[in-house]
């Protein structure tokens, strides 16, 4: 891929050594850079809000499969492992696996993310930062602003109302929903067990026995 244009006239800038213009340069490129950063993060934020708000769609469709719905945040790493591992392991039955955040969709499909992007942890224009001397956490908004608490996303707070709605109140929770009713809530590392059970009482799978990624 070629350099940009901008590089390149901030670069011959510096070669003649007019670093007055390259400064000019720089800090159109710098806030051009900034701009396309803030798009992409209100794009990610649209999307996210999408995808929460077709959930319950998606429980109510899947009616000849299971859906897990993973309510979990994500310094839960062993059970989200275990539930990554059942995601492996099933990936040849009719089952969608959805893993929530307080921030967003992170997993939607049965092996892999399937989403576009990670779902934003602030909103565009916002940015953590860490006092020197206090140690403590603010954030500092597109205007200047600044605030204790944490600045929610759109999608934060459409993954607040959906944890509401389906009175999650702790987390991680598990559950397995099928044809639009919620069959179990357990522990992710029942999870196995019971969609094994349910893959062969309900016969979900749709390949052949023994491809690759099917329950042994």
């Amino acid at each position: 891929a070629g350099v940009p244009v901008g590089d390149q006239a901030l670069d011959a800038a510096v070669a003649r050594e007019d670093f007055a213009e390259a400064a000019r340069l720089k800090g159109e490129i710098d806030a051009a850079a900034a701009r396309a950063e803030v798009a992409a993060l209100k794009e990610a934020d649209s999307h996210q809000v999408h995808l929460l708000r077709a959930i319950d769609r998606l429980i109510q469709s899947n009616s000849s499969g299971a859906t897990v719905l993973h309510w979990t945040s994500v310094e839960h790493v062993l059970p989200n492992s275990m539930v990554a591992r059942a995601a492996s392991m099933y990936s040849g039955a009719n089952v969608a696996f959805v893993v929530l955040t307080e921030h967003g969709v992170e997993q939607l499909g049965r092996v892999g993310p399937w989403v576009k992007g990670r779902a934003p942890l602030l909103p565009a224009g916002w940015r953590e930062v860490t006092d020197s001397e206090s140690g403590g956490v603010f954030y500092i908004g597109p205007r200047n602003e600044t605030r204790s608490i944490r600045p929610l996303t759109e999608a934060a707070k459409a993954a607040g109302r959906l944890f509401d709605a389906y009175g999650i109140d702790s987390l991680p929770t598990t559950q397995i929903w099928k044809g639009g009713k919620l069959m179990q809530e357990l522990g992710s590392v029942a999870l196995d067990a019971a969609l094994g059970k349910l893959v062969a009482e309900d016969n979900l799978y749709d390949k052949p026995p023994g491809v690759a990624g099917d329950c042994a």
